[in-house]
């Protein structure tokens, strides 16, 4: 199983910005960017507030 933290795109069109992904073994892939647009969601510590 991979799951896939992201967001969908506004406009519900079949794209999304993702953030991370997880692997079955539970390593974790960040891919995310910053000034993407995505909302604040606390999981970035680096993030202002």
């Amino acid at each position: 199983m991979l799951v896939v933290d992201g967001y969908q795109s506004k406009d519900r069109s079949a794209r999304a910005n993702g953030r991370d992904v997880t692997f079955e073994d539970g390593r974790k892939f960040f891919m995310g960017s910053s000034g993407t647009g995505a909302p604040r969601d606390g999981r970035d510590a680096t993030e202002p507030e």
